[in-house]
């Protein structure tokens, strides 16, 4: 049964699915723009928010195993092979940790596979010494000490880490210096 004047429709129009094709395209089109923007966005911010964590833990276990050291025990140098200065530190704990810890190193190593270097960490104990890496793609990690007061020292490191599918966009994380109070011996 039709209504006067309007009758029965089966389906689309020519002219209807050419028009839905063509918006269907502009709307594929303005999501595929749209799209690479938001997935650089989302690849930035988790290369940076694991530059960050990475940062920080690393910073954290310095700070913490400075604590523990003496003042009159630091020897801030510069590792051969690396060009950051002041980024080695060696340091005698104030006493025998629970580990067994008695001292500790801190330094920049080269990393053979980039342009940059690795956080390592060494401790040392009667067993001997042990060697574990705490960041990567690390650009700057510097140690200065405040001539006023021996037992502060300052420790700065900065990360600087590839992401995407090139390798060639950086994300950049930089820790300011950090003040640490090492034990004073009297």
């Amino acid at each position: 049964m039709t209504i006067k004047g309007h009758r029965a429709r089966g389906g689309f129009t020519l002219t209807e699915a050419m028009l839905t094709f063509a918006l269907l395209g502009v709307v594929i089109l303005f999501v595929h723009k749209l799209g690479a923007p938001i997935s650089s966005f989302f690849q930035h911010s988790l290369a940076r928010q694991k530059a960050n964590n990475e940062a920080r833990s690393c910073l954290n276990t310095i700070s913490v195993a400075m604590r523990a050291g003496l003042a009159n025990s630091v020897c801030i140098t510069t590792p051969a092979g690396v060009t950051v200065p002041n980024s080695r530190i060696d340091f005698i704990t104030a006493s025998k940790l629970a580990s067994g810890t008695t001292a500790y190193a801190f330094y920049l190593t080269p990393n053979p596979s980039a342009p940059n270097w690795t956080v390592q960490k060494q401790e040392f104990n009667a067993l001997g010494m042990s060697q574990q890496p705490l960041a990567t793609n690390v650009t700057s990690l510097m140690f200065t000490g405040d001539y006023r007061d021996p037992s502060v020292l300052y420790v700065s490191l900065r990360i600087d880490a590839a992401f995407g599918s090139s390798g060639q966009a950086v994300t950049t994380v930089d820790l300011p210096d950090q003040e640490v109070h090492l034990v004073v011996n009297h």
